[in-house]
C-alpha cells in the first residue's frame, strides 16, 4: 500500500524553480556551467553524458595499463610463516584501481570543462535529427576501442605471467587509441550531435508505472522466498562440512561468536577477521537458538529471504513499476547467488561473499530513498544509523557504504537552498552514524574500545589484508582458474563493462552537481555506483573470476534503473524535433499500456529463463526443487543425529571428503568432545592447536583457547607464532590437543613443529585420541582420561 503512495520525485532540472532560473538567465557566465540559451536541458545532458563514454574508456586504459607495468611488491619473507608465504602476495593492485577512478573522473569533469566552454563559442547548432545517431557513433567507437583494448591486454597478461616484459604493440596499440580519443574529444566532434532532442530521459513512465499491481508485488514476493530459501538446511549443513569442515564460516563468525559467547572481548581479546556484528549477534541468540554451525547457516538463508525482498522494495520505489522491480531482482539473483563460486557449491558455503558480508546496503539505500522522496529527517537518521551498523557488522564493507553516505551529503550541500538547516540535518545524521558505531564497539569490546589494545586488534585484519593477505594480482592470477585467454577475456569484459557504467553513472552525477541540476533519483544512483565501485576492491584484491558475480547486485539496480526508464522515455514521451521541444511547456503524452507490458514483460521473460537454466540453479536445493525430492548437487546426504554434531552420510560422500576421511572423522570425534567437554566442565583450559578447533569447540560448549581461532591459518607471522608460543608459556593451558603427525601438504607443517617445541618443555603426553595428542602440563595433578 505504501509503495504506491509515495510519488515519484520532482527532477531539479524540470523544476518550476529552475525553469524561472534558466528563463532569467539570459548571459552567461564564463566561470560557471551553464545550458546554452534555448537548449533542451535533457538533450545537452544526453549528449554529454555518451560522449563522455570516449574519456572514461581512456581512463580505463590507463588503469589496466598500469596493471601490467607495475609489479607486484616484493614479499617480505623473513617476518613470515609458510602459511604468510601462501597466503600473502603483496601488490599494488588496489591503489592502482583507486588512482585510476579518481583519474578517470577527472577527466569527465575535465571533459565537462570543455564541453561549456565550446558552446560558449558560438550559438547551439539547431539540427532537426534523431538522437539515436549520436548514442549509436559515440557506444560504437567506445565498444570498439574497449574490446581492441582488451584483446591486446589479455595478450599482454601472457608475456607478465612468463616473468617477461609487457610486449611493445600493446604500448603502440594504447598509444594510437588514447591519441584518437583524445583528438576526438579536443575538436570539437561532440557539439555536432548535442542538438539531437529527447524528451523525458531519466523519468519514469507516467501512466501504466502509477497502476497499483498490488497482486504482483505479493506473487513476485512469494516467488522470491521459493527460489532463495532452503528447507532442508541439514542437507546444506553436511554439504558444507564435508567439503571444507566450515572453515570459511569458522573464520566469518563462529570462532569470533564462540569467543564472545564465553566472555571475550572482541578486538582486545579475540580476533575476528570480517567484523563484530555477527558474531556479537549469533552468540547474543544462543538462549533462544543454540550457537551451531546449522542455526548460524539456517538465519543466514533466512536473511537472504529477507535481503531480496528488501531490493524488491529497492526497485519498486526507483521504477514505480513491479515487473521491472522483479526483473532487478532476479537479474541480481542469477548473477549473485547463482553464478561464479555458486558453481562449486550453494554461495552460503562462502559467507563471506554471501549478502551476509553487505547485510545493511539495501536498507540503507531504501531509506535514503525514502528521505529524498519524502524529505522527512527520520529516513535521512536512519540510513545514518545503518551506515554506522554496517561498519560495525563487516568492517570494509561499511566503509564503502560510508563513503556512499558522505557522497550523498556533499551533493546534499551542493544543490541546497538552505545551508543552515541541510547543515544541521547532515550533523545530526553524523552523529547518529557515530553514536551506533561507538555503540556497537562498547558491546562487542565488553567497553574495552577505549583502549589501544582494542583498536589495533579490531583494525588487525584491515592491516593484514592491506599487507597481500589472500590477495591474488589481476594480471598474475586469473590464468590458474580459467584457462585459457577467451575465459579470461570474458570476465575481464565483465570488470570493464560494470566499471564504465559505474562511472558513467556517477560521471553523470558530477557532471549535474556541477551544473548545479541533479535529481534527487539521481543523487540516490550515484551513491548507488559509488557504492559498487568500492565493493568491487574486493575483486581487485582477490582476482578469481568467480568472485565477480556476487558483487553485481548493485549493477544489476542500475542497469534495470536504466533500462527501465528508456522504455518509458521511448513509450511515454517519444522522440520530438528541437524547437518544438525547446519551446514546449506542457505535459508529456501519455503512454500506452501495451508497450509497457511487452517491453517489461520481455525483459522478465528472458531473465528468468537465464535464472532457472543456470547451473548454479540447478543444484540450489530451494522450495521449488524440494517439492520433486531433488536433493543437493543431485547427492543424498543425511544426518544421522538430530543434534547436528556427529555426522555420518547414507548414501555417496558430498564434497570433497573421502568415505575413508569420513569414517575416521566420525569415529574420533565424539571421543574427543566428550574428552574436551569433561575438562571444560572442570574448570580446565584445552588449547586445539588445530586448523579445525572451532567445530571440536562449539560440540563439547567449551571455551576456545587463545587470541586466534581457529589457530594454524591465523598464523601468519612469525611474530603471532612467538605471541602464542609467549602465552603458552606464561599463562598455560591446562590441556593442549595437537595432531599427532606431521600434517603433510599443508603449510601448517613449520607453524606445529614450532609450537611442540613449546609444548614439550612444559607438557607430558597423556594419551592419544585418534589423531589428536593430549599434553598435560607438567605442574598439575594428572587427570583421569
Amino acid at each position: 500500500m505504501w509503495l504506491k503512495s509515495i510519488a515519484p520525485p520532482v527532477d531539479v532540472a524540470s523544476s518550476p524553480a529552475s525553469r524561472a532560473t534558466e528563463a532569467t538567465s539570459t548571459h552567461r557566465n564564463p566561470g560557471r556551467f551553464e545550458i546554452p540559451d534555448k537548449a533542451p536541458p535533457e538533450s545537452y545532458f544526453a549528449a554529454l553524458l555518451f560522449s563522455s563514454l570516449a574519456v572514461i574508456n581512456l581512463g580505463l586504459q590507463v588503469t589496466m595499463t598500469a596493471f601490467l607495468v607495475l609489479k607486484p611488491a616484493a614479499q617480505p619473507r623473513e617476518v613470515l610463516t609458510n602459511v604468510g608465504i601462501f597466503n600473502l602476495r603483496p601488490e599494488h593492485d588496489l591503489l592502482i584501481y583507486l588512482s585510476g577512478l579518481l583519474f578517470t573522473l577527472f577527466l569527465v569533469v575535465a571533459y565537462v570543462f570543455l564541453w561549456n566552454h565550446w558552446f560558449r563559442l558560438g550559438p547551439m547548432p539547431t539540427t532537426k535529427r534523431s538522437v539515436t545517431l549520436s548514442w549509436v557513433i559515440y557506444s560504437l567507437v567506445g565498444i570498439l576501442a574497449g574490446s581492441v583494448y582488451l584483446w591486446e591486454f589479455v595478450k599482454a597478461t601472457q608475456y607478465v605471467r612468463r616473468g617477461l616484459e609487457v610486449p611493445a604493440s600493446h604500448y603502440f596499440y594504447f598509444a594510437v587509441t588514447a591519441a584518437a580519443l583524445i583528438i576526438t574529444s579536443l575538436s570539437g566532434l561532440p557539439r555536432t550531435f548535442a542538438a539531437f532532442p529527447i524528451a523525458g530521459l531519466g523519468r519514469p513512465a507516467s501512466s501504466f508505472a502509477k497502476r497499483p499491481i498490488r497482486l504482483l508485488d505479493v506473487l513476485f514476493a512469494v516467488l522470491i522466498v521459493l527460489i532463495v530459501y532452503i528447507p532442508s538446511t541439514s542437507q546444506l549443513f553436511e554439504h558444507i562440512f564435508q567439503a571444507e569442515r566450515f572453515f570459511h564460516w569458522d573464520f566469518f563468525a563462529m570462532s569470533p561468536a564462540l569467543s564472545f559467547e564465553n566472555g571475550a572481548a572482541l578486538g582486545t581479546d579475540s580476533f575476528s577477521f570480517y567484523g563484530l556484528g555477527w558474531p556479537v549477534l549469533f552468540a547474543a541468540m544462543s538462549p533462544l537458538l543454540k550457537l551451531s554451525y546449522g542455526s548460524m547457516i539456517q538465519l543466514s538463508v533466512i536473511y537472504g529471504c529477507l535481503y531480496f525482498l528488501g531490493l524488491y522494495v529497492l526497485l519498486r520505489l526507483l521504477t514505480n513499476h513491479p515487473i521491472w522491480a522483479a526483473v532487478g531482482t532476479f537479474l541480481a539473483l542469477r548473477l549473485h547467488l547463482f553464478s561464479g563460486l555458486a558453481l562449486t557449491s550453494p554461495l552460503w558455503r562462502f559467507p563471506s561473499v554471501t549478502i551476509m558480508r553487505r547485510p545493511l546496503d539495501v536498507w540503507f539505500f531504501v531509506a535514503l530513498l525514502m528521505y529524498v522522496r519524502t524529505r522527512r529527517p527520520p529516513w535521512l537518521i536512519g540510513a545514518a544509523g545503518l551506515t554506522g551498523a554496517a561498519f560495525i557488522f563487516e568492517t570494509d564493507t561499511g566503509l564503502y557504504l560510508g563513503g556512499a553516505l558522505g557522497l550523498y551529503w556533499l551533493a546534499q550541500l551542493v544543490m541546497s537552498r538552505n545551508l543552515v538547516r541541510d547543515g544541521r540535518l547532515l550533523a545530526g545524521s553524523a552523529a547518529a552514524c557515530a553514536s551506533v558505531v561507538m555503540l556497537g564497539l562498547g558491546i562487542a569490546s565488553r567497553g574495552t574500545f577505549l583502549g589501544r589494545s582494542f583498536w589495533s586488534g579490531w583494525l588487525e585484519n584491515l592491516q593484514l589484508t592491506a599487507a597481500g593477505y589472500t590477495l591474488m594480482p589481476l594480471v598474475g592470477q586469473m590464468h590458474l582458474y580459467d584457462g585459457g585467454s577467451p575465459a579470461r577475456g570474458r570476465h575481464l569484459a565483465l570488470f570493464l563493462t560494470v566499471l564504465a557504467v559505474y562511472l558513467l553513472v556517477l560521471g553523470n552525477l558530477l557532471v549535474k552537481l556541477l551544473y548545479r541540476r541533479a535529481s534527487s533519483v539521481e543523487m540516490v544512483l550515484g551513491c548507488l555506483a559509488l557504492y559498487g565501485l568500492f565493493s568491487m576492491t574486493q575483486f581487485i584484491g582477490r582476482t578469481d573470476p568467480l568472485n565477480i558475480y556476487p558483487l553485481l547486485v548493485p549493477f544489476s539496480v542500475i542497469l534495470v534503473v536504466i533500462a527501465s526508464r528508456v522504455t518509458g522515455m521511448l513509450f511515454s514521451s517519444g522522440l520530438r524535433p528541437s524547437a518544438r521541444l525547446a519551446s514546449s511547456r506542457g505535459p508529456r503524452q501519455p503512454g500506452g499500456f501495451l508497450p509497457h507490458a511487452i517491453a517489461s514483460g520481455l525483459a522478465l521473460s528472458l531473465v528468468a529463463l537465464a535464472l532457472v537454466n543456470s547451473e548454479g540453479y540447478q543444484k540450489y536445493p530451494n522450495v521449488i526443487w524440494s517439492l520433486g525430492d531433488k536433493v543437493l548437487a543431485n547427492e543424498r546426504c543425511l544426518l544421522d543425529v538430530p543434534d547436528k554434531r556427529l555426522l555420518s552420510a547414507r548414501g555417496p560422500a558430498c564434497g570433497a571428503t573421502t568415505d575413508e576421511e569420513r569414517e575416521s572423522f566420525n569415529a574420533e570425534f565424539p571421543t574427543i568432545v566428550a574428552e574436551v567437554k569433561k575438562r571444560s566442565q572442570a574448570g580446565e583450559a584445552v588449547a586445539i592447536l588445530d586448523q579445525e578447533g572451532p567445530i571440536f569447540y562449539q560440540a563439547a560448549g567449551a571455551a576456545p583457547w587463545g587470541r586466534y581461532v581457529p589457530l594454524f591459518p591465523n598464523l601468519v607471522t612469525t611474530e603471532r607464532v612467538d605471541a602464542v608460543a609467549r602465552e603458552l608459556s606464561d599463562h598455560p593451558p591446562e590441556n593442549v590437543l595437537i595432531r599427532a603427525g606431521t600434517l603433510p601438504d599443508t603449510p601448517y607443517v613449520e607453524v606445529q613443529r614450532d609450537l611442540l617445541r613449546v609444548i614439550r618443555k612444559d607438557y607430558y603426553l597423556q594419551s592419544r585420541i585418534g589423531s589428536f595428542n593430549l599434553w598435560r602440563h607438567k605442574d598439575l595433578t594428572p587427570a583421569k582420561s
